[in-house]
């Protein structure tokens, strides 16, 4: 491992959590966005005490609510304009533009691929922070999108490349922290830095805050060299049986391509056409839907339910310790067993700690402040092992001719299903005598609970897989 490999993993995961904090910075605002442009659901709120809050909150219409003293009609941040441009608006577009990065990636310099990405999403949330129409809000947050959908495919495959399979489990997961400290930020910006009022621009000074170090993150990263050996190495050394174990999957592939030349567009067919990337899919669109279900209404819920308490620093202390540590660990771990099991061990572990982090979820919702953030922080550290560990199997499982187009391609499919699902939130909480609570149990620790059953299920055919080969070894 070089240090300058180890550099370019750090401008990587710099660019990752930039790139979180304009995702997520949406949600976390809402309301000051909703009340600043005029969008969304209303609803009434106290503007005096919280024994008048309690009352007010007992009005559905506006008559009743301007008749209260103490009470005001005002927007919530929630309802399907908000759920356009947290979910569709954004998903549609990072989905599409994934696909094309991804198949950019796999001819251009990556680094200057992310570098002009970075540069777009940054200036996309910088000029959110001048909206004064809710379709310039829409028009914006694509341009996040866009910009941020190169991050996966091109910074994945730099990955894959420039660390041994022995360290991509770890090297994933500190790619991966840009997640988790992203959403963590989000919220320090979206919460306390919005308070602060800066010159008096509230929401407005956030968005251009947030936005200005990955201005000078695209610069840094125009002088990365591009490590991809344009000529093809043939693999002519026999496969060593212990080494076989952990990733002869991915080199007796390798070897088989090379047999069996096909043309670009039937190699990412037969990639995503193979069962263990089918089953894969279906496991991590399920877990994705659960992940932004939560993502996009915890704000709203723990407003709605425990309206008053203290939440930015838990969510980010939540979101950083848990989801980084677990991620880390998660890939260490994985890395280690591995080479021992094989290939489908990572999913084995992944399976665990989805299914271990249910019950934290529960809890979650069920308990009240501060208790609740300390179950959260229990379901990040078990929870939020999967991305890094998808995204190393993934690559492990297709050729590195087309690994950038097949993480975009990946994304493409996962988050259009992950990513717009979440929009049955709003009709699901407003069915009678579910709310938004009820409507959290189901989607979020209900589909964790059923994503780690299909991550366990997605394992079998690179288990069989690995089974062949000691048998075709042996003989």
């Amino acid at each position: 491992m070089q240090w300058s490999n180890v550099g370019v993993l750090g401008l990587l995961t710099l660019s990752y959590m930039v790139g979180e904090v304009a995702h997520f910075l949406v949600a976390v605002t809402s309301k000051d966005l909703a009340r600043s442009i005029g969008f969304g659901d209303m609803q009434c709120y106290a503007n005096k005490t919280v024994t008048v809050s309690q009352v007010c909150a007992g009005f559905k219409v506006a008559e009743d609510c301007q008749d209260q003293a103490g009470c005001s009609w005002e927007y919530s941040g929630q309802g399907w304009e908000y759920q356009l441009l947290a979910g569709p608006a954004f998903i549609v577009v990072f989905t599409i533009s994934g696909v094309l990065m991804g198949f950019l990636a796999d001819r251009v310099s990556r680094p200057r691929l992310i570098a002009v990405s970075v540069f777009v999403f940054s200036l996309s949330l910088i000029l959110m922070g001048f909206s004064t129409k809710y379709w310039q809000l829409l028009v914006l947050r694509m341009g996040i999108a866009a910009g941020e959908a190169a991050l996966r495919p091109a910074g994945g495959s730099l990955i894959a490349e420039m660390f041994s399979a022995k360290q991509r489990g770890i090297a994933n997961g500190i790619f991966s922290w840009g997640v988790y400290f992203g959403y963590g930020f989000s919220f320090l910006f979206g919460i306390y830095l919005t308070q602060l009022n800066v010159l008096g621009y509230g929401w407005r000074a956030t968005y251009v805050i947030a936005g200005l170090p990955g201005i000078l993150i695209a610069a840094a990263l125009l002088l990365v060299d591009d490590p991809r050996d344009l000529e093809e190495k043939v693999v002519v050394a026999p496969i060593n049986v212990s080494r076989k174990l952990s990733y002869g999957f991915l080199e007796r592939q390798t070897e088989v391509e090379k047999t069996a030349p096909k043309t670009y567009p039937r190699m990412v067919l037969a990639a995503f056409t193979q069962p263990s990337m089918v089953l894969l899919f279906v496991a991590a669109a399920v877990r994705h839907t659960a992940g932004y279900t939560w993502a996009h209404n915890n704000v709203s819920y723990f407003s709605q339910y425990h309206e008053g308490r203290e939440i930015g620093y838990w969510f980010m202390i939540c979101a950083i310790a848990g989801g980084s540590v677990g991620v880390f660990i998660g890939g260490y771990i994985s890395d280690l067993v591995v080479t021992r099991l094989g290939l489908h061990s990572r999913l084995w572990l992944l399976g665990v700690c989805t299914v271990v982090a249910t019950p934290f979820a529960v809890l979650t919702l069920h308990l009240d402040p501060p208790h609740a953030f300390g179950t959260l922080l229990l379901y990040y550290f078990f929870a939020e092992t999967w991305f890094s560990l998808l995204f190393t199997v993934l690559v492990e499982i297709v050729p590195s001719s087309i690994r950038s187009v097949c993480i975009g391609t990946f994304l493409f499919l996962m988050n259009n299903v992950g990513g717009n699902l979440p929009m049955l939130i709003d009709p699901l909480t407003k069915l009678d005598g579910v709310g938004l609570q009820t409507a959290l149990y189901i989607t979020w620790p209900g589909l964790i609970a059923a994503s780690g059953i299909l991550f366990f299920v997605a394992s079998i055919p690179l288990w069989k897989a690995e089974h062949r080969e000691r048998k075709q070894i042996a003989s």
